[in-house]
């Protein structure tokens, strides 16, 4: 896949970018798996719910931040500065279909301090979107792993979360392709939202902040059903154990809270179906 290098605040709306890493798959990677449709930008100046950064190309007192919205995700990311990769062609079929069934459809900011990106940032000269090419498919899989809802504040860390929960054309996904680990959680909420949150109603009274390998950036996430995997492919995971583990956050946030890991297991306990044979 032919990419190209952005800094965060090169991104707008149409660029593919990169939300996943090597995944274990005997076949290979697929045509343009590991990206997806940016579909709403906003740039963040001087975030006052953000403590510091930890050391991700930020400065300690975060002087900006952009958030992106991003096709099929649960909730937005913040994202971490420096350089993001994003794809440089992508199937026109593909594209195509995005631009007609956004996950975003509404374009307010999300964030306080938010303002909607418009144009390149200073430095950047290509047009936002990758070139339209056609591509070849891949063999139907015809089949997926199993799967659980559960709320997102019972995430916990270890989970396999749908960060992507669709990709034109459909049977041309891997078997478990858009579920990433969870590295890290903390949780917003009540009182402290309004200085998250440019409508904290969104929310529906608490966000999961997480780091999900492959993510750039941290993931807001209100309180909803998200789907997670019941069983890993114990290959993937062997595999994913060795490779980078993120388990403190990009960010630190005015007024989140760690989440007691047992009482998170319990709850996990009580909604993961038994694993199949």
């Amino acid at each position: 896949m032919m990419r190209q290098v952005h800094r965060a605040q090169q991104l707008l709306p149409g660029d593919y970018i990169r939300t996943g890493f090597a995944r274990f798959n005997a076949d290979g990677p697929r045509e343009g798996e590991y990206y997806a449709r940016i579909e709403h930008v906003e740039h963040i100046e001087r975030p006052g719910f953000v403590v510091s950064g930890d050391g991700f190309g930020l400065d300690r007192t975060v002087r900006r931040m952009v958030g992106v919205r991003i096709q099929g995700m649960p909730g937005p990311v913040l994202l971490r500065a420096g350089d993001h990769h994003a794809a440089s062609a992508i199937d026109e079929e593909r594209q195509r279909w995005d631009r007609l069934h956004p996950t975003w459809p509404e374009a307010t900011p999300m964030f306080v301090g938010g303002k909607a990106a418009t144009a390149p940032a200073w430095g950047r000269d290509e047009a936002p979107g990758p070139e339209a090419i056609r591509s070849s498919r891949g063999s139907e899989v015809g089949r997926r792993p199993m799967t659980f809802e559960k709320p997102a504040s019972a995430l916990c860390v270890g989970d396999y979360l749908q960060t992507q929960d669709c990709r034109f054309p459909a049977e041309d996904m891997g078997f478990d392709e858009g579920f990433w680990r969870v590295e890290w959680i903390a949780h917003i909420e009540g009182s402290a939202l309004p200085a998250l949150l440019a409508h904290p109603d969104w929310a529906r009274g608490k966000v999961t902040l997480a780091n999900v390998y492959g993510i750039s950036g941290v993931l807001v996430i209100p309180e909803t059903t998200v789907r997670v995997l019941v069983v890993p492919n114990p290959e993937r995971l062997r595999n994913d154990l060795d490779g980078p583990w993120h388990e403190k956050p990009y960010f630190q946030f005015d007024g989140a809270i760690m989440p007691d890991k047992d009482d998170q297991q319990r709850k996990d306990a009580a909604l993961r179906p038994p694993a199949p044979d």
